[in-house]
């Protein structure tokens, strides 16, 4: 089952979405998709559509990467993008630690989870140069006019924005 630190690897390219073949694929190309996402831990490379077939596109595919790139796109391939030899039952998946390790500076914040506007979101902060949502428990609007600056019209109201990935953070500012 996917979850939003594992699943089926899918990558944009051109502006379309589409998976990629898992020939060749191991930690290396696993590691770097990882990180993309921002987890600094292990990974665990799947292959054989594990989390299931994709449809569409296989943009990628018999990649050799070192380890060292940003992006599956660095990587050395067999196959020219877009033109790979392969069938969604050989779908690469990818399994990363729970460890996120977005750089942030201590007191930055962010919205995230943003539907269809640029001033509601669920908060995060950036504690200890990791991110964390705020606990909601008292939360009214003057800590949202505090936290939120330019954001102030946002109004308060629980649960409507979905969850975070980070961790709660309760410790005083």
């Amino acid at each position: 089952m996917a979850s939003s630190s594992q699943g089926q690897v899918e990558i944009c390219y051109g502006g379309q979405w589409g998976t990629v073949c898992d020939y060749l694929w191991d930690t290396n190309e696993a590691d770097i998709v990882c990180k993309q996402l921002g987890y600094n831990g292990p990974s665990i490379p799947y292959t054989g559509a594990y989390f299931g077939q994709g449809t569409g596109l296989i943009i990628l595919g018999g990649l050799t990467c070192s380890g060292t790139e940003t992006s599956l796109l660095e990587c050395s391939s067999l196959y020219s993008i877009d033109s790979v030899r392969c069938y969604h039952y050989w779908d690469a998946g990818v399994s990363c630690s729970q460890v996120q390790a977005f750089n942030c500076t201590n007191g930055d914040i962010r919205l995230v989870g943003r539907r269809s506007s640029k001033v509601q979101g669920t908060i995060e902060i950036c504690y200890n140069h990791y991110w964390g949502t705020v606990c909601d428990y008292l939360w009214d609007a003057a800590e949202a006019e505090l936290y939120a600056g330019s954001w102030a019209s946002m109004v308060p109201q629980q649960h409507i924005l979905g969850h975070s990935l980070g961790k709660v953070l309760n410790t005083p500012f």
